[in-house]
C-alpha cells in the first residue's frame, strides 16, 4: 500500500485505499523508531548533546558509509566500514 502511495496517490485514492491513514502511521512508526533510536544513543554515551551527534568526525563518517556503500541500496551503508 505504501508503495501504491508513493508511486501515485491519487490513484491509490482513488482505488478507494485512505492514503491519509496509511501515510499517518507511517510517519507515527518512523518517528518512534528515531525516538526509540535517540534513547538508546544516550544510554549507551550516558549524555546526548551537539558533540555526540552533530560532530564534523561523525558527519564524515556517515557521508563516506553512503558514498562507499551506495545511496540506492538500504544494506550498502550499513555494510560500509566507517
Amino acid at each position: 500500500m505504501l508503495q501504491a502511495i508513493r508511486e501515485n496517490e491519487f490513484r491509490a485514492e482513488a482505488l478507494g485505499y485512505r492514503t491519509i491513514v496509511y501515510r499517518t502511521l507511517a510517519s507515527a512508526l518512523s518517528a518512534s523508531i528515531a525516538a526509540v533510536a535517540g534513547v538508546l544513543i544516550a544510554l549507551a554515551l550516558r549524555y546526548n548533546g551537539p558533540d555526540t551527534t552533530l560532530s564534523f568526525a561523525i558527519m564524515v563518517d556517515i557521508l563516506l558509509m553512503v558514498v562507499i556503500g551506495g545511496m540506492g541500496t538500504l544494506y550498502g551503508p550499513a555494510l560500509a566500514p566507517p
